[in-house]
Formats: C-alpha cells, structure tokens, sequence
C-alpha cells in the first residue's frame, strides 16, 4: 500500500507542475504575445510561427530513444539538439571561411557575412529601419576596410613564418627538408650527427688517434645525447678501437682529513647506467692521492689498477702533460687500442716548461692592457691570455697581462689607467656596452703610439676610431650599435641585409686571407695566404673603403675576391706596429708556437717597454743558468 502511495503521490505532483508551466506560458502569451512570438521565432521560425498566429510547418518527428529521457524531457532534448545542430553550422561556416582566407581565397570578411546575417534577421522580425540602419553601417564598414588577403596578410603572415622559423630549430639538414617531412629526433637524428663530426676529423686529419673531449658532468640533461653518441660510436667503430677516459673529481675533506671517492664510484655508475664502462680513470685533486686510494676507486669502479691515474694541483697546466708522462700514460692508451708506443720525446715541452720557469721568475714585467667588458670573468678571454703568454715565454719575458673594464674608461682616466701599458689589445666581443671605451683605448693606442693589436671587434673598434678622429666622420660606428647613425663604417653586407636569422649572416670557422705585400701582418706571417677561424655578422664598408685609405689607413688583408676587409694597419712610419684582424688568431696559438700576430705583438710590446726596436727583440735571450 506505501508504494502505491508513494506513486500516486509523484503523479500528482508532476501534474501539479505540468499545469503551473501552461499557466505561466497563457500568462506571458496574453501579456505580449507578438514579442513572445518573434523571440520563438528567432530561436525557431516554425514554433515562432505556431505562437504568432501561423501555420505550422509540417515536419517529420524527432525520433528519440525511448527511456532516456524523463517525463517532459523529449521536448527539451529536441530543441536543444536543434540549437546545437544550429551552432555547429555557424562554427563550421565561420572556420571554413577562416580555412579559405588563410589560403589566399577571396572569400568574403567574416564580419561582413555576419553584419548580412544580423540584417536579415532583424527583416524577420519586422524592423525594417533597423535592419537599413545596419545594413547602411555595414556598407561603410566595408569601404573602409582592407581587402581580405590584405588583413590577413599583414595579420597571419608573420605568425606564419614565426612558427616556421621556431619549428625549423638549427638543423640545416631539416631547412633543406633532407628529412622530408619526417620527425627530426635526438635519437637517431642529433646522434647521428655528433658520429659523422668525429669521422670527418678523422678522415681530414688522416691521424692515428682523434681526442675528443665530452665536457660538462655526467648526469646532466644537457650532455646526454653526446654520452649516447659515443656509445654508439665505440660499438660501431669496434671496442678496440675507442678508448673511455674518465675525468673524475676527488675532494678532500680538510676537518676529516680524509679523500673521498664516492663522487667518482657514483659518476661512474652513472656512466655504466648510459652503458659506458671507463677503460681509464683520471683523479683530479688539490691534495696527494695515494696508491690506496687508487686501488680503491679501481676496485670499486672496475678498472685495472694501473689504468688509475692521478692529476693533482700543478703550478701551471702546461706541467700536467709531464705529470701523465711520469705515470705511464700514454703507454696504457697504446696498450688498450693496439698501437705500438713509439720512444717518448719530450724534449721540446721540456724546454718550454723550462722557459716559461724562466721568464715567470723575472722580476720586470711587460704590462699588456686587455680592455674588455668581461673583466670579472678571466676565463672569458683565456684564449687572448694564454697567446700573449705564449708569445712572451718565446722572448723570454715575464708578460702582466692586465684586463681593464672598457665601461669604465673615460677621457678622465684613460691616462691614468693605460698610461704605463707597453701594449694594448681590444678582444672581441658582443653587445654595445663599453664600446665607447674601447675606442677611447684604440685612439689612446694610436696618439701615444704604443702597440696595438684589435681582434674582431678590436678592429672593428679600430675603423670606427679611425673614421671619426682621422678621417672626420663624427659619429662613425657600427650599424650594429647604431643603426640609425650617419657613418656606419662597419656594417652587414648588402646580401644579408635580408636575413634575419643571425646564423645566417654570421661567419663561422676558417676563411682565407690575402695579404697585401710591404705590410706588418705579411711580415709576421711570412707568406700571401692565410687561414684564421672568424666568428662575427658585421663587416667592414666597403662604401668607405677609398675614403680611409686615403687618409691613411692600410688594408692589409682581404678575402681572395677582394670582397672582405679582413686586416687594418697603420703605416710604419707613422705607429710602430698598430694591426687589427677581423679574425681570431688566438685560437691558433701553441705554447712552443705563438701564433704570428701575437708574437710580434708582443715583440713590439717589449721593445716599447725596455726602449728599443721591435727587431732589437730577439728570442736568444735566455739565460743558460
């Protein structure tokens, strides 16, 4: 008996609603039954038409699955189906038309079809001085606005090429669609790559053994692909021919006074975890290393015992190869790829060791100024260092070599602080910051004549100092820094005006150099044609050309073609040695080799610093004490 209550009891209640609902609706159609009806009529013409007095149209029922719905709710599910069936239309339309425009059709603005469409439905609901009003507005609107391919263009074009760019990434073999379209991958793409690089060397250099050192720590994102690339390598190229030497740091714990290898057991297993097993291990430390630490780490680390070697703290670094030698270590390398040791000779690093000791112990220095903006970072321009140095060992002298922050040099102090430098040199570099004060270091170089050697921007710092205090062009600069400035003396080539990637205007590696006759840069390299790696965009204007050298200055090195500018001078007569390459010949420099410009550079610097000709400055001064 309850339950037949309780249903009758729902019956009751849902008849209840069903008639307060018809109420409601006779009440809205007697308090405005027109407007009622032309907004069913905008949301349906056909029941707009049944509340407005009209015939309805004839149509085939909706057919909805029985018990899906509850009481009242077939209606409901029919309209709502209709409104979305409506709405997909419109979404269709609307992205078709987008889709067309894109693709450089004609088809018509989507807000002038929407305008179209708001005018025809005010013509449905009968106001007529609205529906011109809007339809005037629209035909304005459409005189003033830009054709479609136009819009577009000016809007989704630059998207366009931005996402190709992005998309593109620094795979040459992608832009020139080598992969046909396919997904470009670490593995086996970047890999791949990295394996072709060291076939390349080994196939150009014709050498027995090829070193290639994978820096960074193991572990680290960034150096996952190349420790997988050599991985591949070894099985491929056969694991008698590769040999794994692992550098592994060792701290000493000063309040335990112990040495600790779990640093190095842990990179090691990090290692066999890519699948690399080290044939030889390196111990760096600042504190003696003994042979059971040794014979530790090689249990642990499953190497043999004499594959374990140790590089303690050295005075210089160019005393490690020494330190190596002393532990047999080119005879273990021998021994894992199969090459017969030849009889160790030395002799030659001996004697740059011996020189250096010598010269480092002289207690008059040769101060060479180095004006940059990384001042605070040595190693940015260790490179430049370490050749001045090779230049200075060579003649037997102890080089002080001083960076000075060009940001901080004005008219003021550049007296005071480039006053008692023998020689000056300007390095490369990037960015506008302290440009100013490396041309104040160039002009004070070239008034007070002391030697002066530009690199890259050096002599790019050189032209613009050139132009503006010689030849007269106030304001002369790179266009690179000043864009807009009157004299842009250094500046990009007219066909790479056009190309925005910086990859594409920038030179990268060796490029050759030809050197004019009767010049210093040809007297220190002693022959026409020259290689030296480059790294820049900017070049010198060849629109300026005749205009320096008429007052005065030497273009002492061209490209081949006589395109490229790529050595400055000044005459003999007029500065003892003043010389800037676009170049950088610091990466050439040996110890027992200075490279050319350097060591005439520094030739010059020491002549200036003890009162006599550069050509007065020989190497045969070293003492045999």
């Amino acid at each position: 008996m309850r339950r037949r209550d309780d249903r009758n009891e729902t019956a009751r209640a849902a008849q209840q609603r069903q008639e307060r609902c018809l109420a409601k609706k006779d009440v809205r159609n007697q308090r405005g039954g027109q407007p009622y009806a032309d907004r069913r009529r905008r949301a349906d013409p056909e029941r707009g038409a049944e509340h407005a007095g009209g015939e309805r149209a004839e149509r085939p029922p909706i057919r909805l699955p029985p018990g899906q719905f509850g009481r009242g709710g077939h209606a409901q599910a029919a309209r709502d189906e209709r409104g979305h069936k409506q709405n997909g239309l419109e979404h269709a339309v609307e992205h078709a038309e987008a889709g067309h425009r894109l693709r450089g059709g004609k088809a018509e603005e989507p807000q002038a079809r929407g305008d179209e469409r708001r005018v025809h439905r005010l013509h449905q609901r009968g106001d007529e001085a609205h529906a011109r009003q809007r339809q005037g507005e629209g035909e304005q609107l459409a005189k003033n606005r830009p054709s479609s391919a136009r819009a577009l263009g000016e809007e989704h074009e630059p998207r366009a090429e931005q996402q190709h760019q992005n998309q593109s990434g620094g795979f040459a073999r992608e832009r020139r669609g080598d992969f046909l379209g396919g997904t470009v991958q670490v593995i086996p793409h970047v890999t791949n790559a990295i394996k072709d690089k060291f076939r390349r060397i080994e196939e150009q250099t014709g050498s027995d053994v090829v070193i290639t050192e994978l820096g960074g720590t193991i572990g680290d994102i960034e150096s996952q692909p190349f420790v997988e690339a050599i991985r591949q390598y070894r099985k491929e190229a056969g694991p008698e021919n590769v040999c794994y030497i692992h550098v592994s740091l060792v701290p000493y714990i000063a309040a335990a006074h112990e040495v600790k290898t779990k640093p190095t057991q842990h990179s090691v297993k990090e290692l066999r975890s890519f699948g690399i097993q080290p044939d030889i291990i390196v111990l760096r430390s600042d504190h003696h290393i003994d042979d059971a630490i040794r014979g530790k780490i090689a249990s642990f680390c499953d190497v043999d015992t004499d594959c374990v070697f140790t590089n303690e703290d050295c005075a210089s670094i160019y005393d490690v190869p020494q330190l190596l030698a002393e532990q047999d270590f080119d005879l273990r390398i021998c021994e894992r790829l199969g090459l017969d040791p030849r009889e160790r000779d030395m002799s030659e690093w001996n004697e740059f060791l011996r020189k250096q000791n010598h010269a480092n112990h002289h207690a008059d220095k040769v101060k060479i100024a180095v004006v940059g903006k990384y001042t605070q970072l040595p190693d940015a321009y260790l490179s430049v260092i370490e050749a001045l140095h090779h230049a200075g060992v060579f003649y037997d002298r102890h080089v002080d070599v001083q960076l000075v922050d060009g940001e901080s040099l004005d008219e003021q102090n550049v007296s005071e602080v480039l006053g008692d430098a023998s020689g000056i040199l300007v390095p490369g570099g990037f960015g506008k910051r302290a440009l100013e004060g490396k041309i104040l270091a160039a002009e004070f170089a070239r008034e007070h004549k002391i030697p002066y050697l530009g690199i890259c921007l050096g002599m790019q710092v050189a032209v613009c100092e050139f132009a503006r205090n010689v030849v007269g062009l106030a304001g002369a600069s790179s266009s690179e820094f000043d864009p807009d400035g009157p004299f842009s003396v250094i500046d990009l080539m007219s066909s790479q005006e056009d190309v925005t990637e910086k990859g594409g205007t920038m030179r990268l590696g060796a490029y050759p150099c030809k050197l004019a006759a009767d010049t210093l840069a040809r007297e220190a390299y002693g022959e026409e044609l020259v290689y030296e790696r480059h790294r820049h965009r900017f070049e010198f204007n060849n629109a300026f050309r005749d205009q320096l050298e008429d007052a005065g200055l030497v273009i002492s090195g061209l490209s081949p073609d006589e395109r490229l500018v790529e050595m400055v001078e000044l005459p003999r007569d007029v500065h003892p040695w003043y010389v800037a390459t676009q170049a950088h010949p610091e990466f050439k420099s040996r110890p027992t080799n200075p490279q050319p410009l350097f060591r005439e550079f520094v030739r010059t610097s020491i002549g200036q610093h003890e009162g006599v000709d550069r050509l007065q400055v020989t190497p045969m001064n070293l003492a045999t004490d």
